[in-house]
């Protein structure tokens, strides 16, 4: 049975289904390709609004440094909103680091450099204390999973308790996901930002430390042959050098930050081995943080 939302099209094809939402790679015309969001129900669309929203301030905001695809079209169909998006060829991020040259790393970290420094400027009027967020979302996780085992729930909590020394901060512009698979590289070596989403902590450090699931805690791995260490300790000392320049606080919450994304994905793994994965670099990072510069 073919989904309504695509009824018009004369060709498609199924890229993901995540967060809530399908996407498709469609043309009405034959000629014409665009990508396109739709919320699975009524309930996820209200979701799916605020990411487009999201997308749409990300292109007014933040372009020149990294880009992200125009919303071309939104609508409902049964209930159900979709956003129409440009289709931008090019090369995942973790396909583009395995291959890439010393000059392809350096262009690649300066434009996620530029993207983080671009989103820190972009200060809103309210503040997010990064302790509480934190910590309340993984006191929610454990109460609706029930995942960790009580060693490994106190060693989480202990390290979470750095965050608590730096007090509320004013949010920041976010993209919310910014991993190697929400990444696409041009061939002229333009990097685009996809699959922006709304974030418990809006603020740029959780992209530092979300990138930082792929670059240090290996979560590409799942899909894709791994990248050479070299390429992501780059990537990584880079960004992370860049991050704490601006605000040196940062080495306070980066360890915090990349427990919590562990913690975030529990809830949607399906697989045993994913969740193995999951604990596996949870425990690793709760109780051994990371080198930062």
């Amino acid at each position: 049975m073919t989904d309504p939302v695509i009824a018009k099209a004369r060709h498609h094809r199924t890229l993901s289904g995540l967060s809530d939402a399908t996407v498709y790679l469609m043309t009405e015309d034959g000629a014409t390709w665009f990508v396109r969001k739709a919320a699975h129900d009524e309930p996820a669309s209200a979701r799916l609004r605020l990411q487009m929203d999201k997308q749409v301030e990300f292109a007014d905001r933040v372009q020149g440094v990294v880009a992200t695809p125009a919303v071309l079209n939104d609508g409902e169909i049964d209930g159900r909103f979709f956003f129409d998006m440009d289709y931008i060829q090019g090369t995942d991020g973790a396909s583009f680091l395995r291959q890439a040259s010393i000059p392809d790393l350096q262009a690649f970290a300066r434009h996620l450099c530029g993207y983080l420094e671009a989103a820190a400027g972009l200060v809103a009027d309210h503040t997010v204390d990064p302790f509480e967020v934190l910590s309340g979302r993984v006191e929610e996780v454990q109460a609706r999973t029930g995942a960790l085992d009580t060693e490994l729930l106190a060693i989480v909590r202990a390290a979470l308790e750095p965050a608590r020394e730096i007090g509320p901060v004013p949010t920041t512009f976010c993209h919310g996901d910014l991993t190697l698979e929400n990444m696409v590289i041009d061939r002229h070596g333009g990097v685009w930002l996809i699959d922006l989403l709304d974030s418990p902590l809006e603020h740029h450090w959780q992209d530092v430390a979300k990138l930082h699931q792929d670059l240090a805690g290996g979560w590409y791995l799942r899909r894709v042959a791994p990248i050479a260490r070299s390429a992501l300790d780059y990537v990584s000392g880079t960004v992370l050098r860049t991050t704490m320049a601006a605000d040196a606080r940062y080495r306070l919450v980066h360890r915090p930050l990349l427990v919590t994304s562990f913690v975030r994905i529990l809830p949607y793994a399906r697989e045993d081995e994913d969740r193995r994965m999951i604990l596996d670099r949870i425990a690793h990072f709760a109780s051994k943080p990371e080198r930062t510069p």
